[in-house]
């Protein structure tokens, strides 16, 4: 890395091409051993003569040898009513060597980019081979690339939509290929899928138990609050449960967290069967049994940023992508 490029969020997902993404995702969590996430940190911002506070995020980590950096984001709940992102901010990669910065980019497309990648690594390894009909719950900024990533790992020929707002849904599914329906319901979303992605907002379950069919690989993006729960507790119960970390995981999932805390599955790292990391060092798929539900839950760490950066800087040095700065 001999340069400063800036990459903006269209070129960011040209250098990140989801099957691109994926693989970066599969080699940053194989290589963790030299890895290093510190806490993240956030800090509340007031603002005075408004109703609601800013948050600021900042996520550092770094990958020997390849790079270390930081996101650095802003949380503003009000901005949508302004036609405004509620997510801002940017994200920056330093040289391994010099420490010189070697790349920035859009926060918010790096998130969504490698949170889908990092779903699409867990569906490759825990999705039924066969998996064809897929169900999305949220139509938020991640559905889109959710969709993405799940087209790159498995042969999806039917994608049912729901959301809250239906005229949300409708805009979704004008854009997807294959067979696409808006569902009138989660649950009816849900009960005809082999692969279901929630990324909702809502710290309540979105799906009752009874809709996720045996055989049923979930995806569990959207809650990242110790207090909520996009699935039903006994959904996670009867699942076999995988995670991005286990430190991340048992610290903010709620899902995980609220299972343990009321008897219904072990406290702690014997709750789960194992994170990104076992899946990006196994050899072959960790589903052992096609009528099993499997859960991917995620709520996010640093270490992909990092992964999802230095790919993207190899690519965009080697294509040309972007814009070098003085």
């Amino acid at each position: 890395m001999s340069e400063l490029r800036y990459l903006a969020a269209a070129e960011l997902d040209r250098a990140l091409a989801m099957p691109t993404a994926i693989d970066a995702m599969e080699r940053v969590f194989r290589d963790t051993a030299h890895t290093i996430t510190p806490e993240r940190v956030f800090m509340r911002q007031p603002r005075p003569g408004m109703q609601v506070d800013a948050w600021l995020g900042a996520m550092p980590g770094g990958w020997s040898g390849h790079g270390f950096g930081a996101k650095i984001v802003s949380l503003v709940a009000d901005n949508p009513a302004a036609g405004r992102a509620a997510i801002q901010g940017i994200a920056v990669l330093l040289d391994p060597r010099t420490g010189a910065p070697a790349l920035i980019t859009d926060a918010a497309t790096l998130t969504t980019r490698r949170t889908a990648a990092m779903a699409g690594l867990a569906t490759r390894s825990l999705a039924r081979e066969d998996a064809c009909r897929l169900a999305i719950v949220g139509a938020g900024a991640l559905a889109t690339d959710m969709v993405e990533a799940m087209l790159a790992v498995r042969p999806i020929t039917h994608i049912a939509v729901y959301n809250r707002t239906r005229e949300k849904a409708e805009q979704l599914a004008d854009g997807l290929p294959g067979e696409v329906a808006v569902a009138a319901s989660a649950d009816s979303a849900v009960a005809d899928a082999d692969v279901v992605v929630l990324c909702t907002s809502s710290p309540d379950p979105v799906v009752s138990d009874a809709a996720v069919q045996a055989g049923t690989h979930v995806n569990a993006i959207g809650n990242f609050s110790p207090q909520g729960s996009e699935l039903e507790l006994v959904t996670v119960a009867r699942a076999e449960r995988w995670v991005d970390t286990v430190e991340g995981a048992l610290a903010e999932a709620g899902e995980i967290i609220q299972a343990a805390a009321r008897g219904l599955i072990p406290e702690g790292p014997s709750g789960l069967r194992g994170d990104l990391a076992t899946l990006a060092c196994a050899a072959q798929t960790q589903r052992t049994d096609p009528h099993a539900v499997t859960l991917y839950k995620s709520v996010g760490t640093a270490l992909a940023d990092i992964g999802a950066m230095v790919v993207a800087a190899e690519i965009a040095a080697s294509q040309g992508l972007g814009t070098v700065l003085e």
